[in-house]
């Protein structure tokens, strides 16, 4: 066990470039060690993502699906203007999130979970601004927590491995956000949906989702 834990110690130091490591990318990089089977093992009787790269000898990219938790009221098929469904949404998640938080990605590192059918990013994200927190998480302005999310990149072998999850891009390091999270007791870091993440342009907000109807949103903020 203590073996398969160094291997991926050494192999995500590998993906973070680091000449060395200050207090943030090891926080970063022990909650990624944590988080990286916090989206299921797969199957052990398909080959690893390395596996496929190396019998086919070349670059690879999966796509998975996302869980999306829209309800009906709140689709675009619904009844309704944007306003209402929008409402909608905002009261649900605001009730339902552990945290509602606007603020930029500083770093990230991502990891094959231990048997290498799935690829996990794990983003350091900067505070901004708390809209809501629960009383379990003490979360400042200016503080630092962890996004676990399912998808990334990898090298093995020369070979570049890709997990996409479908609708979903990646996060941008120094991307600003506003995202709905549900805290992980058992690692401490935050998950987030695609549905529950938005992204910040200059002073606009629009879905991080690129499904068609969530393309065509768009809300002007102060």
């Amino acid at each position: 066990m203590r073996i398969h834990w160094l291997i991926a110690l050494i192999a995500a130091s590998c993906v973070l470039n680091a000449q060395s490591t200050d207090p943030d990318t090891e926080f970063l990089l022990k909650h990624a060690l944590a988080d990286r089977d916090s989206f299921g093992l797969g199957s052990a009787r398909a080959p690893t993502l390395e596996d496929i790269a190396r019998n086919g000898n070349s670059d690879f990219t999966t796509a998975k699906s996302d869980d999306v938790w829209i309800y009906p009221e709140e689709s675009s098929s619904a009844s309704g203007n944007m306003h209402d469904r929008a409402e909608a949404y905002l009261s649900r998640v605001l009730a339902d999130s552990d945290a509602a938080l606007l603020g930029h990605v500083t770093q990230q590192v991502s990891l094959f979970n231990s048997t290498k059918h799935n690829i996990v990013t794990d983003l350091l994200f900067q505070v901004d601004e708390v809209l809501r927190s629960d009383r379990t998480a003490e979360i400042q302005i200016g503080g630092k927590l962890v996004v676990t999310r399912e998808g990334g990149i990898m090298h093995a072998d020369g070979h570049r491995i890709e997990v996409r999850v479908n609708q979903f891009p990646p996060f941008e390091t120094g991307g600003r956000y506003v995202l709905f999270l549900h805290r992980d007791a058992r690692t401490g870091s935050y998950r987030v949906l695609s549905s529950d993440a938005f992204k910040v342009s200059g002073t606009t907000i629009h879905p991080a989702q690129t499904t068609a109807w969530a393309t065509r949103v768009r809300v002007q903020i102060c």
